[in-house]
Parts: C-alpha cells; sequence; structure tokens
C-alpha cells in the first residue's frame, strides 16, 4: 500500500467507527446481517463465559417496568418530556454508550450503543435482530452500581407478504395489511463480577404488542427498569431471550401449513448515570 492510500486509511476509516452500525469490526464481516433475506440477519452469538455463568436471581419486572418514554419520569426525575418521539432522539444521544467510551465501538452489537433508537429508512444497519434463543455482549468494562436499564426494541414476524391475514384465505400482498396481536415473555440477563467469577441475574416480563405489524412505527417498545434496588455493579455484559407467548399471523398461518419467522429488533441498549472503568 502506498503512503498516498495508507493516509486515505487514516482518515476514512475512524469516521467510519464512529458511525452508527458502521464500525470498523462491522464492515470486516461484510454485508453479513444486513441482508434482505430476513432469515440471514439473526445475531446469536453467545459469549462462553455468560452462557455458562451461574444465574443466582430471577426477578419480574412486571410491576416495575416502563413500556414508554414518556412515562420515563417515574425512575428516572431529571427527565422532562414535552415531545416524547424528539425527546427521546435527545436521550439517546446523551446516553448511548459510545459515547462513554471507545470500546462500545466494534462489532455487530456497537448498533445497539449508538444513539440510533429508530430505523429512520435504515433497517438491518440500525438494529440487532434476535431469535428466541437470543444472543450476548460481553463487555470490555466494567460498572459502577447501576441506576436503570432501558431497551428500546420492536418484535414482530418477518416479512409478511405471501403470509395468510389473519381468519382469511387471503395472502397478503403489503406489509401494511397484516395486523396481528401477539405478547412475548422478554428476558434480559445482566451478568456481573462477584469475588473472582461471573454471575447472572435475570429480569423478565410479558410484553404484548396490539395489532402488531412489521412496518407500524408505533410498535417500538422502550421497556425500562430500575435497578438500585438490586446493588448491581461491576456489570460485565447482558444478554437477550424471549419466548413466543402467542402470536395470532403465526397461530393461523400455521393451519395452512406456513411457517413463518418471528424475531426481536433491538435498537438500543441503556445504562444511565452508569460510569465505566
Amino acid at each position: 500500500m502506498n503512503k498516498k492510500k495508507r493516509l486515505l486509511m487514516l482518515f476514512v476509516l475512524p469516521a467510519l467507527s464512529s458511525c452508527g452500525g458502521f464500525s470498523l469490526n462491522y464492515i470486516v464481516e461484510g454485508d453479513k446481517y444486513i441482508s434482505y433475506d430476513f432469515k440471514e440477519n439473526y445475531y446469536e452469538h453467545w459469549d462462553s463465559e455468560l452462557k455458562n455463568a451461574e444465574h443466582k436471581g430471577s426477578y419480574d419486572t412486571t410491576d416495575k417496568r416502563i413500556l414508554s418514554y414518556d412515562d420515563i419520569g417515574q425512575i428516572d426525575k431529571n427527565l422532562l418530556i414535552d415531545n416524547p418521539y424528539e425527546d427521546l432522539r435527545s436521550y439517546a444521544s446523551t446516553f448511548n454508550l459510545m459515547s462513554v467510551d471507545q470500546s462500545f465501538y466494534y462489532g455487530v452489537q456497537s448498533k445497539l450503543f449508538d444513539g440510533e433508537a429508530y430505523c429512520d429508512g435504515y433497517y438491518q444497519r440500525h438494529r440487532v435482530q434476535s431469535n428466541e434463543s437470543g444472543f450476548s455482549v460481553r463487555f470490555s468494562k466494567e460498572s459502577d452500581e447501576l441506576t436503570y436499564f432501558a431497551l428500546q426494541f420492536k418484535a414482530t414476524t418477518n416479512n409478511q407478504i405471501d403470509c395468510y391475514k389473519v381468519g382469511s384465505n387471503e395472502k397478503a400482498r403489503n406489509d401494511q395489511d397484516m395486523f396481528h396481536n401477539s405478547e412475548i415473555k422478554l428476558t434480559v440477563t445482566l451478568y456481573v463480577k462477584e469475588d473472582a467469577k461471573i454471575v447472572g441475574y435475570d429480569f423478565y416480563s410479558n410484553i404484548a404488542f396490539d395489532d402488531n405489524n412489521t412496518n407500524n412505527g408505533s410498535h417500538y417498545k422502550f421497556y425500562a427498569f430500575d435497578l438500585e434496588e438490586y446493588s448491581l455493579s461491576r456489570l460485565v455484559g447482558f444478554s437477550v431471550t424471549f419466548d413466543i407467548l402467542s402470536d395470532d399471523l403465526i397461530e393461523w398461518n400455521e393451519t395452512k401449513g406456513v411457517d413463518i419467522d418471528y424475531a426481536l429488533f433491538l435498537y438500543e441498549v441503556f445504562f444511565p448515570y452508569t460510569y465505566w472503568h
């Protein structure tokens, strides 16, 4: 590589690595996880030390959760919300983990830390797609005591063209036609260091989607809950898994012999007011 090309790369790579979803490691993986084929975009990575960690607690967050950003004031008194859609953008840019430390810049999972909490037409480039078996993220940093956790996500079936409309023998020719009810059990596991080993704490909640639809922006969920009462610190990673409890579209299509995929689309993960070292 000649001197001019080396200089060009020095300018190009930092610029790319600072953009949401386009970190250096992500570019090296080529087009992985941004395919137009839904089935090719599942991120299924599990770190062995997290997958094999002892689980020391399991907590139902149903009575503690926030499922709308406009209600976040219940656990964050510092936030005054006038316009949830625009204010969430400000919130995401303030609390995204990329702004905390460069260690959050790299890998496919960096899309969860870049402050991009909505698709904005970029779809696969802004989200991490998970199936029920989920994935884990191992940090290279440790946290101090955690205040609260928040996750911006959607959950729905795949491209719904050629799926049968619920209660009908007609196949959909447009995703916008396919509204259906669904419910999942979402489990977020936080992994912390206790003495010399890593242990996991599970936080779960049943979450319903009414009139769900792949392309309907109103079905984003801002899932958050208070962590201070658990006195967790030395966080070194997390995982996300889920179980499909019900889905009208899947169940109806099964009667027609049609298999449909279902995925979580995760856009951003937050650990506000948390310091990393």
